[in-house]
C-alpha cells in the first residue's frame, strides 16, 4: 500500500463555509466551455515559450544498462506509469518531458537524475525541429534542471516572470500520456492546502510542469514538482531558485563514493565441509544450498568499529562458519564473529585489526522529514574481492507500509537487491536485507528494504542477536532438530478416513503420520500413526506454518523403494540412490530447526477428527544416518556407517544385533564388482560379526582375502573378496 507523507488538510476559507448548491446543467456546460476556451488561449500566448526535451539513454561504458525507471503522470488515471530503460535503449525512444524557456539559450526541465555515461544526447525539439542541448545546473528544491541550447531558434520566447501578477490566477500545466503531450488549466484555489506534519510544510497539489498564470498568459512563477510550496518563496521565479552546478554534483558523488570506498569492503565468509552421507539425488532435491562453502558479500563499517555484514546463514551454515575476511587493498583482514542479527539475514564481525574510516552512520530519524530533499541511490557489488560502487542522486516519489510497521521511503531510482540509499551527509537511509522469517520458506531469499531507524534500534536492544545461530565445534555443526515421526501427504481419501477433510480442506493440506519412533519427541507429547500434523505455530505468535503435502512430503517416492530390481541399478547412479528410510533431513525437521532447537512452539494436530495444540519444545535430533562417522577404504572402494536409529527402525534391527550399513560404493571399485551396494548391511567379516566401525577396520585393515557376509533384508550372501597385494589406503 503507498503511503504519502503525513498531511492534515487544512479549511483555509474565510467565514462560514457556504453548502454547497446544485449547479444547474447548462450553466456547468457554459464554464466547461469557457475553461477551454481558456486553455486554449494560453497555449496560443504561451506555446512559444513551451518545448518537448528529449534525452536519448545508451548503455554505458562497462556494457551496463541505465539504472533509470520512466515515469509520467497520466492525467486520465491520476496515477504514474512506468517503464524501463532497457526498452527505450533497444528501441532507440527518448524520455520526452516538458520543457520552458526561460532564456534565450536555456530551458527548464525535470530532473531525470541521470549519469552522464548513461546519456547519448538531449535534444530540444521546438515546432518539430530538434536542437542539441546539455545540463549546466540543477535546482535540487525543485526537482529540475536547466538545459544550454546549442544555436536556440530565434522565434521562440522566454518566459518573463512576474511575482507580482495580480487578479485570479490559473495553474497551466503540460503532461504527456504514452507521447502524446497534454496541456491543461485550472483555477489556483486557496480553499484548502496540505501540510506535511514530518516538515512542519504547506504545500497544495498540483500537476508537474505547471505555470501560475493570470488570464493574459502574464507568468508569476513555475512548478516542475507535484507539491507547490505555500511559503514566502511560493512566487520566486527559477533565477532565486537554489541552484547546483554540474560540478558541484559531480563532486558531491565522488565525496560520498570516496567515502563509502573508506568504510564498505568486499567480505568473503568460508564455511567448513558439510560432512553429510545425504545421497546428491536428495542435496539436489532439497536446492538450499547448504553444500556452498564460500560466499561474497558487502561489509559496511558502523561507528563503533565493527562490520555489518549484510549476508543471510541459516543456522546450519553458521554453525560450520570457519573464517570471515575482508579485502582491504593489497591486504587480507580477518575478522571474528560478533554474532547473527535475530531478524535479518546479516551477521556481525570485529576486525582483528583496526581499518580506516570513520564508521557509516545510520539515520535514525523518521524517513519522512526527507521529504523532497535530494538524496543518493548507491549500487553496490562485490566481484570477487573488489568493490563496484555506483552512486546516483535520486529524490523519494513516497512512503511504503513495510515489515512491522516501518515506514519505507521509495526512491525514484534503486535497485531492490544491491541499491543502498544515502542522505546528502552520507547517512545510511536505506539497505536491502533478507528477513528471517523462519514461517516463510519461499518469499524469504527476496530483498526487502530496511530503514536505518529500524537498523539502529535493533542493533541497540537487548535482541539485536539470535543466540542459536553461531558457530559450532566440529562435532556439533551438524545440528538437525527432529521430531521422531515418519509420515506422508493427505489425499481426498486419507483426509476422509481420518476423519480430518473439513480441517485439512479434503486433504489439500496437512501431513499424516504413518509411524512413530520411540522414545522421540513425537512419542512424549503423545501422537500416534492416524494423528494429522496441520501447523506450527511458535510460541508467543498468533502466525502458523501450515504443513501443506505437497512441499513437505518430500520424499514419498522413497515409500516403495525398488528392492526387487535392486541388482538392475547401473553403478554409475548409487550415489543417486535415496535412503529407504524417511531421512531425518526432511522439510519438516528442517522447518523446526529454523524454528530454533530449544525453542517452545505448539503444534495443531487433528487427533480423532478434533483440531487439538500440543505442546512441544524443538530438540535435536540424535546422531544419524546424514551426519554419523563413517570409515571408507578405497582400496576396497567401500564406506560404511553403523546402523543408526532411523536405518535401526526400518531394517527392526535390535540395539545389539550386528551389521555396518553400506553408505557408498565406488563405481568401478572391487566392492562394485564384487556385487555390494548401498544400503546392504555387511554382519559379519570371515564369520566375526561386526558391531563397531572400529572392529570392522580391523577385521578387514591390511587384508589381501576375506569374506563379507551381506544382508539384504532376510537373504543373507557371502561376497568373497580376493585383492592384489596393496596397501589399503583408508580415510
Amino acid at each position: 500500500m503507498r503511503l504519502f507523507f503525513p498531511i492534515l488538510l487544512l479549511a483555509l476559507s474565510s467565514g462560514t463555509a457556504a453548502t454547497p448548491q446544485p449547479t444547474a446543467p447548462a450553466e456547468a456546460r457554459q464554464r466547461t466551455v469557457a475553461a477551454a476556451g481558456l486553455n486554449r488561449n494560453l497555449l496560443k500566448m504561451l506555446g512559444n515559450s513551451i518545448v518537448r526535451v528529449e534525452t536519448f539513454l545508451k548503455v554505458s561504458p562497462s556494457g551496463e544498462m541505465p539504472a533509470v525507471t520512466t515515469r509520467y503522470k497520466c492525467p486520465n488515471c491520476n496515477e504514474y506509469h512506468v517503464a524501463g530503460a532497457d526498452g527505450l535503449v533497444e528501441g532507440k525512444r527518448p524520455v520526452s518531458q516538458p520543457g520552458f524557456v526561460i532564456a534565450p539559450d536555456e530551458v527548464l526541465a525535470t530532473d531525470l537524475y541521470l549519469m552522464p555515461e548513461w546519456v547519448a544526447r538531449i535534444e530540444v525539439v521546438f515546432q518539430g525541429k530538434a536542437y542539441a542541448a546539455r545540463p549546466i545546473a540543477f535546482f535540487p528544491d525543485q526537482e529540475s534542471c536547466l538545459l544550454k541550447v546549442e544555436n536556440p531558434p530565434e522565434n521562440w520566447k522566454p518566459l518573463q516572470f512576474d511575482r507580482n501578477v495580480q487578479g485570479p490566477l490559473y495553474q497551466f500545466f503540460l503532461v504527456e500520456e504514452e507521447g502524446i503531450p497534454i496541456a491543461g488549466v485550472a483555477p489556483d484555489s486557496s480553499e484548502s492546502v496540505f501540510r506535511n506534519l514530518a516538515t512542519d510544510r504547506d504545500y497544495q497539489r498540483v500537476k508537474p510542469n505547471t505555470l501560475l498564470v493570470d488570464r493574459s498568459g502574464k507568468v508569476a512563477t513555475v512548478t516542475m514538482t507535484e507539491e507547490f510550496p505555500l511559503d514566502a518563496d511560493r512566487l520566486a521565479p527559477p533565477s532565486e531558485w537554489k541552484r547546483q552546478s554540474v560540478e558541484e554534483r559531480h563532486k558531491q558523488l565522488e565525496k560520498l563514493t570516496a567515502f563509502l570506498q573508506e568504510n564498505i569492503y568486499p567480505v568473503r565468509i568460508r564455511l567448513a565441509s558439510r560432512n553429510s552421507n545425504t545421497p546428491q539425488i536428495m542435496i539436489m532435491r532439497r536446492d538450499d544450498g547448504k553444500e556452498k562453502n564460500e560466499f561474497d558479500a558487502i561489509a559496511l563499517k558502523l561507528t563503533d568499529g565493527k562490520l555489518l555484514v549484510n549476508l543471510r546463514l541459516s543456522p546450519d551454515q553458521t554453525a560450520r562458519l570457519e573464517r570471515i575476511f575482508v579485502f582491504h587493498g593489497d591486504k587480507i583482514v580477518d575478522c571474528s564473529f560478533a554474532g547473527s542479527l535475530n531478524d535479518f539475514g546479516a551477521l556481525l564481525a570485529q576486525p582483528d585489526s583496526p581499518l580506516p574510516g570513520t564508521g557509516i552512520r545510520l539515520y535514525n530519524r523518521r524517513p519522512g522529514t526527507l521529504a523532497g530533499q535530494l538524496l543518493n541511490t548507491v549500487t553496490i557489488r562485490n566481484f570477487d574481492g573488489k568493490l563496484q560502487i555506483k552512486p546516483q542522486p535520486t529524490r523519494l516519489t513516497g512512503f511504503e507500509t513495510g515489515y512491522n510497521n516501518m515506514q519505507i521511503p521509495v526512491p525514484l531510482y534503486s535497485s531492490s537487491e544491491n541499491g543502498y540509499l544515502f542522505t546528502a551527509d552520507q547517512q545510511l537511509l536505506l539497505l536491502p536485507m533478507i528477513r528471517r522469517d523462519n514461517l516463510d520458506r519461499y518469499a524469504s531469499d527476496r530483498p526487502d528494504p530496511v530503514t536505518g531507524e529500524r537498523l539502529a534500534a535493533l542493533l541497540q536492544s537487548d535482541r539485536a542477536l539470535d543466540p542459536n545461530n553461531v558457530p559450532r565445534k566440529a562435532g556439533d555443526r551438524n545440528r538437525t532438530a527432529w521430531l521422531g515421526a515418519d509420515f506422508q501427504r493427505l489425499t481426498p481419501e486419507l483426509a476422509r478416513a481420518n476423519n480430518a477433510s473439513s480441517q485439512t480442506e479434503n486433504g489439500s493440506k496437512g501431513l499424516l503420520i504413518t509411524n512413530v519412533l520411540p522414545d522421540s519427541p513425537a512419542a512424549k507429547i503423545g501422537l500416534k500413526s492416524g494423528d494429522v500434523l496441520l501447523y506450527l505455530r511458535p510460541e508467543n505468535s498468533q502466525q502458523r506454518l501450515e504443513l501443506n503435502g505437497y512441499d513437505i512430503s518430500m520424499n514419498e517416492y522413497l515409500q516403495e523403494f525398488p528392492w526387487a530390481q535392486y541388482d538392475e541399478i547401473p553403478e554409475r547412479y548409487f550415489d543417486q540412490i535415496p535412503t529407504p528410510w524417511q531421512p531425518v533431513e526432511n522439510e519438516l525437521n528442517t522447518r523446526l530447526t529454523k524454528l530454533g532447537i530449544g525453542n517452545r512452539i505448539a503444534l495443531g494436530v487433528i487427533v480423532d477428527g478434533k483440531l487439538e495444540e500440543k505442546q512441544l519444545t524443538v530438540t535435536q535430533a540424535p546422531v544419524n544416518f546424514s551426519n554419523a562417522p563413517r570409515y571408507t577404504d578405497k582400496n576396497i572402494g567401500l564406506t560404511v556407517v553403523a546402523p543408526t536409529f532411523e536405518v535401526r527402525n526400518y531394517f527392526r534391527m535390535k540395539e545389539k544385533d550386528p551389521g555396518m550399513l553400506i553408505a557408498r560404493i565406488r563405481p568401478g571399485s572391487p566392492a562394485s564388482v564384487a556385487g555390494l551396494k548401498p544400503y546392504e548391511i555387511i554382519v559379519s567379516v570371515d564369520d566375526q560379526p561386526v558391531k563397531t566401525l572400529e572392529e570392522f577396520k580391523k577385521l578387514i585393515q591390511d587384508k589381501r582375502s576375506f569374506n563379507l557376509a551381506v544382508r539384504r533384508f532376510a537373504v543373507t550372501r557371502v561376497v568373497k573378496f580376493q585383492l592384489p597385494d596393496a596397501t589399503p589406503e583408508t580415510e
